[in-house]
């Protein structure tokens, strides 16, 4: 399918485990990934650190996430590389409106695009080297509580391969424009030394991505690549450290002769 990502799908349930590995061993933590809690384990009986079994051709340990297995879709075959999101939006909607009082007008333009996903590369590269604030543990209860090898393993699953940790979901509503503008008339400008000779003068204000909601974790939801093969940031949703849009303001001031 169009836009699909492919990369390391970290495990998330049982059915990314390899064929006739027992799950009886794995749990679900708080973060929502598979993991290794060994026989007859739990989260109160913590063991970072201690290995457990092979998946993939790497020794997975306690607590720790790692990278599932998935069916390709074509061969039916196991395999570690993934579908792991859509870049395709499941729907664009706008709205936009004037209105117009005495010389005054203004418009709005609101847009939503809904359901696709990105690869954060700032967010996979940030936690590798550190400079996230995913390892904050502040505030977090103690039996929540997660060591540096836990949020590296994060890493460790892909490396600088996609990973669906970093696939995240990023739709969003802009409030993509703002513009209000006031038409001084023939009979307001008579009266002011100087400006009679023109028929009107229209002032005019405008901003641009005033404001994003979002749940995307990057600067910028709106972002791709335009180069490789796809040639498409639309099909190519990579956040490689581009420029977010920036938020413009401008003023034109229009004499009408």
């Amino acid at each position: 399918e169009i836009g699909t990502f492919y990369g390391v799908q970290a495990a998330t349930s049982c059915a990314h485990l390899p064929a006739g590995m027992a799950c009886d061993e794995f749990a679900k933590d708080d973060e929502g990934f598979l993991v290794w809690v060994g026989p007859g384990g739990s989260f109160s009986n913590p063991q970072w650190g201690a290995g457990g079994p092979v998946v993939g051709g790497k020794t997975i340990t306690w607590g720790t996430p790692f990278a599932g297995y998935c069916t390709d879709s074509s061969t039916g075959e196991e395999t570690l590389f993934c579908n792991i999101g859509n870049t395709i939006p499941q729907y664009n909607i706008g709205f936009s409106t004037s209105l117009n009082w005495k010389g005054v007008s203004l418009y709005a333009l609101i847009n939503r695009s809904a359901k696709f996903d990105v690869y954060n590369q700032p967010l996979q590269w940030g936690t590798f080297k550190r400079f996230t604030g995913i390892y904050d543990q502040t505030g977090i209860n103690q039996a929540q509580q997660k060591p540096i090898g836990y949020y590296d393993a994060w890493y460790a699953v892909s490396g600088l391969a996609p990973s669906s940790i970093f696939v995240e979901d990023a739709s969003f509503t802009k409030l993509r424009e703002v513009s209000l503008s006031y038409r001084i008339t023939p009979d307001q400008l008579g009266n002011v030394p100087g400006l009679s000779s023109f028929s009107s003068i229209g002032l005019n204000l405008s901003g641009r991505n005033l404001f994003t909601w979002t749940d995307y974790r990057g600067y910028d939801p709106e972002n791709g690549e335009t180069g490789g093969d796809t040639g498409s940031a639309a099909i190519a949703r990579v956040d490689g450290y581009n420029y977010p849009n920036f938020r413009t303001f401008s003023a034109a001031i229009e004499f009408i002769f």
